[in-house]
């Protein structure tokens, strides 16, 4: 189970609905910052487009999966560089059945 400390708010369902999840969706506090728009970008892009995008691949790999860990990948630009990066996550069910995104930790293929 996710220490709660390391948590975010519950994604609202307005975004998380539309993206095909009906259990209440969380991310790492630590991915809710990568997802963070640098200020003079918002013009284009915002924190709730690109979690609905990792919503969206999430949910196309929950249906594409055998069952175990799910993993996937979401493309983003660097925050700093602007260069497209390949960001690699984790899907997990909590204890209560919630579903929580994360980086891919260190040992299982990822950050």
């Amino acid at each position: 189970m996710y220490d709660p400390t390391g948590i975010s708010d519950p994604i609202p369902r307005d975004v998380s609905v539309p993206a095909g999840f009906m259990g209440q969706v969380y991310i790492s506090r630590a991915l809710s910052d990568r997802l963070e728009v640098p200020e003079d970008w918002q013009v284009h892009h915002s924190w709730t487009d690109r979690i609905f995008e990792v919503l969206v691949m999430a949910s196309k790999a929950v249906k594409a999966s055998q069952g175990g860990r799910i993993t996937f990948q979401c493309v983003f630009p660097n925050n700093t560089t602007q260069r497209p990066e390949v960001i690699d996550l984790a899907l997990d069910i909590d204890g209560d059945g919630d579903f929580v995104v994360d980086f891919e930790k260190e040992g299982t293929g990822g950050h």
